[in-house]
């Protein structure tokens, strides 16, 4: 019987594949906190009842669930292994001004950089954006304020355009900076994605099957 190669498969499915492997582990690993629970509801109903501690009758194969649960762990952490590796050896060409924090103008100018740095310079750009506070989150709303919504769709326009206009430098500028901010992250989500399902990786046969007694 020959072994099974190791297939080669794009990082894109590898990371679906680790979801489902985590979901899969969470799970057994529920069944097993919650029936822990269950068996000293029932341990306590059985000192009440009998004086004893035996006899405690367990619902579930926690043998086979802590089987199951082990094994999905180590398969999502080959997988995690296998991730890490493809995301510092794949390089990747990514606009100029999405790796810096300076207000620069979009140009057409490439930056290259390792897989793993786009992704930790997205979670800086998160980040940043977060730090605006959930306020421009609503900016939509803050145009609309004292627009009424039964007014002709031109009217309505006009009136937020006029809003808008009336804005200092000093008020837009927060709302400026937090748009370009989203922009540098679509534009890496755009790259990232592409090197996912681009880059192609070998992984542990394991890592895509399921758990077999």
């Amino acid at each position: 019987m020959t072994e099974a190669k190791n297939p080669k498969i794009p990082l894109a499915r590898l990371l679906l594949r680790r979801k489902e492997l985590n979901a899969l582990f969470q799970a057994r690993f529920d069944a097993l906190r919650l029936e822990l629970t269950k068996d000293d509801l029932q341990r306590r109903k059985v000192n009440e009842e009998t004086d004893q501690v035996e006899g405690v009758i367990s619902l579930v194969d926690k043998a086979g669930l802590e089987k199951e649960a082990d094994y999905y762990a180590h398969q999502r952490r080959l997988a995690d292994s296998v991730v890490q590796q493809a995301n510092w050896a794949t390089d990747v060409e990514v606009p100029a001004h999405v790796m810096t924090d300076d207000d620069v103008t979009e140009t057409n100018d490439k930056a290259k950089a390792k897989l793993a740095e786009l992704l930790v310079r997205r979670r800086d750009l998160e980040q940043r954006m977060s730090a605006f506070g959930p306020s421009l989150r609503f900016r939509t709303d803050d145009l609309h304020e004292q627009v009424s919504d039964r007014l002709p769709i031109a009217d309505g326009l006009a009136k937020i355009t006029e809003k808008v206009e009336r804005k200092t430098p000093s008020q837009l500028k927060p709302f400026m900076q937090h748009d370009a901010l989203q922009a540098k992250l679509r534009a890496v989500d755009t790259v990232i994605q592409k090197a996912n399902w681009d880059t192609v990786v070998e992984v542990p046969v394991t890592v895509l099957s399921n758990f077999s007694a």
